[in-house]
């Protein structure tokens, strides 16, 4: 289970790391703007939100073991991949790809729970817990202070 918290907070911070790059002005650098930046975040949400179930399902085919490390090294590239962007529709094109690769995660991590008590304390672990979001907050203070 203290795995499955690592990993799930390495997905709340890749999922909030956008963020930290629009605060060091990745807008300007894109040639963007608000809306911009608001139609990538709904594109990732779509994706991550239709990715779900057909990443579930792919989970239980191939197995976790052999899904899971191919899911975490896949976005971890595209997260690397964002280096390269240039214009606004390559932040586009990797928010939705981004969304695709995380969608099946959630589910997958939740699956193999045997029901139904189980699933409460571990849906309550990951929701109440496994927010990674304080650590990620204070993340850009330590990264950004030679700017």
């Amino acid at each position: 289970m203290l795995w499955v918290w690592v990993m799930f907070s390495s997905l709340d911070l890749v999922r909030r790391n956008v963020n930290r790059a629009v605060s060091d002005d990745m807008l300007a650098d894109l040639g963007a703007d608000t809306d911009d930046y608001n139609t990538g975040q709904t594109i990732y949400l779509v994706a991550f939100l239709a990715a779900e179930l057909p990443g579930g399902l792919v989970s239980k085919k191939v197995g976790p073991f052999r899904y899971t490390p191919a899911v975490i090294c896949l976005w971890g590239s595209l997260c690397a991949a964002q280096v390269a962007m240039r214009a606004r529709w390559s932040f586009w094109l990797l928010r939705g790809l981004l969304g695709v690769a995380q969608g099946g995660f959630i589910p997958e991590m939740v699956s193999p729970v045997p029901f139904p008590l189980q699933v409460f304390v571990s849906s309550f672990f990951f929701w109440g817990f496994a927010n990674a979001r304080a650590r990620s907050d204070s993340l850009p203070l330590v990264l950004l202070q030679d700017k």
